[in-house]
């Protein structure tokens, strides 16, 4: 934890030192801004395919999942592990 937020302290100096200065004085404050390191760098390590914090992984989407979820709700692609490419492009220009 004191190494998180020794990264996340030197970020804040650097980009939003008024961020800073609140965090020193409230530790809720202090507290979301360690969980929103943690929230950019899940995704980060996702993105940059990190094995070393894959139980971290985040992928950021919006309502647009949802919708898919929903369309392939009762199809071969309900499950996750036949939404290859091909399979999707062939079910969605058919």
């Amino acid at each position: 934890m004191e190494e998180v937020w020794r990264d996340t302290a030197d970020y804040l100096r650097a980009q939003h030192p008024q961020w800073l200065r609140r965090a020193e004085q409230d530790a809720k404050y202090r507290m979301a801004m360690i969980f929103r390191w943690y929230l950019g760098m899940a995704s980060r390590w996702a993105k940059n395919g990190e094995e070393t914090h894959r139980g971290d992984w985040q992928i950021w989407c919006g309502p647009a999942m949802g919708a898919f979820n929903a369309w392939t709700e009762g199809s071969v692609l309900a499950e996750p592990e036949h939404r290859q490419v091909a399979t999707v492009t062939d079910h969605l220009t058919s």
